[in-house]
């Protein structure tokens, strides 16, 4: 819209003016009936005019290429109009077909991919034809403002086009694995735990359906069932249709509760469902993998991002019914394996369980609880959750988080099935004491998640010292032996090439002063400069040897660099950032209150709110020592 307003109005207009301006400071021969004969001029009617009155100035501004220039700008107008224009019938188009869409599956499918072809299309059309109108409109600007163009500007935006289209082009043709990666999670065999294959078989065969190819168990506290390639362990794979069981909800759930769960699993894989599964959710994935990737594009993919954004929103709402109706026909599947009242309590009950895991976990990291993933939680549910009002008033809006899947609000389930709770009858359903499944099915393979267990014992037993390091106080002694010991002091040392560079530039800087005493007209002229000339370079070589031994000292209270008056602790610093510009990386901290500046040789000792470092200039890749500076902050961050 942008461009089409330029080629349209704002440079034609200026250019007429300018040429009007240009044919009034001729002063010579003008009258006040010339000038306003010519402020009432329309250069582009005459260029382009078969008037024979005005065939010698048509003459003249075809000399000159006026004609030319108005004509680029029309030309300009046209492809810009052309481009909106597409947009616009692009965003009508996949209007329609957005509505379409909720028809039926099929529909869904097909005109998703369609939506999406043609976004992707269209998106790539406007960024081909956007950089040179970009460029033009840059150089006729300039033209315009300066009476010449900026090539530096043009040949800019240039680049920028072609690096658009280039990274653009590259993640579309990527490819976009449809797999997940899982830890904490071991595969089982029918050999393994025959008890829980037999169950799992059962229910496939009374929801008549096939059971699954693969069955894995994990911590996380969540059920699903995947056609994606799913990773695990040590490069370990499984692909094809997989139902994934959460050991922390089997030792909680009755095993009528996790019939019906499975139930609801098991019915993903049923009619319609089974053709969202295979068709529609991995070019879901596929779209929304694209548009993650574009946004971290930054400015180069932007343009190519917005129309993906639009696709994605303008299907939004469709998607989200369609997920929710797909979770309600599971849930009646669920509801005909077991009953209306175990799925109804099994829903209820798994959405403050898994709260109550997740809490307890959280706990525990701060404390020094164990048996975590063995303990049963109804008597942490009435204690811990008893009290909280707010927990019972939100827990009918609570949704289930899934990947991809948007799931209804427990009340809109419960609802479905003809069942409702109150909040008592929510706290007894979830704090009731029941056999679990895990004791019902698992006696034989009780050890089947040994590894797996272990492997979150490390990853816990990670979380608990961090968390412990981070609420560490170094005033104690305590605290102190802890910082010091996790966070010992590191000496980064100063490159050398940027020592060179400070040496260069004091050469360089001082080379204006030789030049002024080589004019000037003083005795013994030659020496004088190359007394000068010597003490420069001992300057200059001095200057890079005190570089070369430049260090940033960094340990568990702040940072230190060689080249300032004082040390900068991090309980002074409010918030830290860095940025990038031309390869050098800087870390800038912003302190809570104004301090003198921290380098010794500042030319405005002005006190100030900031404190900048170049972390390029040091040894070592400037990501591992933003990441080291950085977990040093967090760690004291308030």
């Amino acid at each position: 819209m942008v461009l089409v307003a330029i080629f349209f109005a704002v440079a034609p207009a200026w250019l007429n003016r300018r040429l009007q301006t240009n044919a009034l400071e001729r002063r010579a021969n003008q009258t006040a009936e010339r000038i306003e004969a010519i402020r009432g001029l329309d250069y582009e009617a005459i260029g382009n005019g078969d008037n024979p009155r005005q065939l010698q100035i048509r003459q003249a501004l075809q000399a000159r290429g006026i004609p030319r220039r108005f004509a680029n700008l029309r030309i300009g107008f046209g492809v810009s109009l052309g481009l909106l224009a597409l947009m616009g019938g692009a965003l009508l188009w996949m209007h329609r077909l957005q509505r379409q869409a909720a028809e039926s599956n099929t529909d869904l499918i097909r005109n998703y991919r369609r939506g999406w072809n043609l976004a992707i299309g269209v998106g790539v059309v406007n960024l081909v034809f956007l950089t040179p109108l970009i460029v033009y409109a840059m150089d006729q600007f300039g033209r315009l403002l300066v009476g010449r163009p900026s090539g530096w500007l043009e040949f800019a935006a240039a680049s920028g086009g072609v690096m658009s289209l280039w990274r653009c082009g590259w993640i579309l043709a990527r490819r976009v694995p449809l797999e997940s990666d899982e830890r904490f999670v071991r595969k089982v065999t029918p050999e393994e735990c025959p008890k829980l294959w037999a169950v799992v078989r059962e229910c496939a065969a009374k929801l008549g359906t096939t059971p699954p190819d693969n069955l894995l168990i994990g911590i996380q506290p969540t059920f699903y069932v995947s056609e994606f390639l799913i990773r695990f362990g040590e490069h370990q794979v499984v692909q094809g249709r997989t139902l994934f069981l959460s050991s922390s909800m089997l030792r909680q759930l009755s095993a009528e509760e996790v019939i019906a769960v499975i139930g609801h699993e098991l019915g993903h894989f049923i009619g319609a469902d089974t053709q969202l599964t295979r068709e529609f959710y991995p070019l879901r994935y596929k779209a929304l993998q694209t548009a993650d990737a574009l946004e971290n594009g930054k400015w180069w993919t932007r343009s190519s991002f917005q129309l993906v954004l639009i696709f994605l929103w303008n299907f939004g709402h469709v998607e989200r019914r369609v997920s929710r109706a797909r979770e309600l026909r599971a849930d009646l599947k669920s509801a005909e394996l077991a009953s209306k009242e175990i799925a109804a309590r099994s829903l209820v009950r798994i959405h403050v369980l898994v709260d109550a895991f997740n809490r307890r976990i959280s706990d525990a990291i701060r404390g020094e609880q164990t048996g975590m993933l063995h303990a049963p939680l109804s008597e942490y549910v009435s204690k811990r959750l008893g009290e909280e009002k707010q927990f019972w008033t939100d827990l009918l809006q609570a949704r289930m988080a899934h990947p991809l899947d948007t799931h209804p609000t427990l009340y809109e389930r419960l609802t479905a099935l003809g069942s409702s709770f109150t909040r008592d009858q929510a706290l007894e359903a979830a704090s009731m004491p029941v056999v679990s499944a895990w004791d019902s099915w698992m006696g034989e393979c009780d050890s089947v998640l040994e590894e797996a267990e272990k492997e979150f014992d490390e990853f816990f037993t990670g979380l608990r010292k961090q968390t412990q390091l981070d609420s560490a106080d170094a005033s104690t002694e305590e605290g102190r032996v802890t910082l010091e010991k996790h966070f010992p002091e590191v000496v980064f040392q100063t490159r050398w090439g940027h020592s060179i560079i400070s040496g260069l530039a004091v050469l360089l800087l001082s080379l204006p002063l030789i030049l002024v005493v080589a004019l000037a007209s003083i005795p013994a002229k030659e020496y004088a400069v190359a007394f000068l000339g010597l003490s420069v370079l001992g300057l200059g070589v001095f200057v890079a040897l005190k570089s070369k031994r430049g260090v940033l000292r960094l340990h568990s209270g702040g940072l230190a660099c060689s080249g300032w008056n004082r040390e900068l602790s991090f309980q002074e610093v409010e918030q830290m950032n860095a940025t990038e510009s031309m390869g050098a990386v800087t870390l800038r901290a912003h302190l809570r209150k104004k301090q003198r500046p921290f380098s010794r040789f500042s030319l405005l000792p002005i006190p100030r709110r900031t404190v900048s470092i170049s972390i390029s200039r040091y040894r070592g890749e400037a990501p591992k020592i933003l990441e080291q500076i950085y977990r040093y902050y967090l760690r004291r961050a308030e």
